[in-house]
């Protein structure tokens, strides 16, 4: 038997010619039939949108476990001193305000679990996303 002559069993339109000026502009485009093509487009722009959002859920998680260790180191080393609790306090409810956003637009509507897996306390819960009025001013 004969050796198979690949380019003749596969049609023109998929596989291609090699003297077809527009066969190199794009890596296996000329494998692809086009109504499967733009669905590839769409594919891995979501792709890499859905790796967006990981990475940014991943950063806003670090940045809340980062504001609830200063707040426990604070509470450990017995520094009692209010302003800078109160900071603390302010800076882990804007992290943890942060990732519960980030959690939703991925998504994940429920945040009970959040709360029992980062050990959220409660005046840290009650502050999310609340600010005071200079602070309001200054963020616009």
């Amino acid at each position: 038997m004969g050796a198979l002559n690949r380019d003749a069993e596969i049609p023109a339109l998929i596989a291609g010619r090699a003297d077809d000026p527009q066969r190199d502009h794009y890596i296996g485009l000329d494998m692809v039939p086009f109504r499967r093509r733009s669905a590839s487009i769409t594919d891995a722009l979501h792709y890499e949108v859905m790796q967006e959002q990981a990475s940014a859920l991943g950063r806003a998680g670090r940045a809340l476990e980062a504001a609830l260790a200063a707040l426990y180191a604070h509470d450990r080393d017995e520094k009692n001193t209010d302003e800078a609790r109160r900071q603390l306090v302010a800076e882990a409810g804007e992290a943890l305000w942060r990732f519960i956003v980030q959690r939703e637009c991925c998504g994940l509507g429920d945040s009970r679990a959040v709360m029992r897996d980062y050990r959220v306390p409660p005046e840290v819960q009650n502050r999310m996303g609340i600010w005071s009025l200079g602070e309001r001013r200054a963020r616009r």
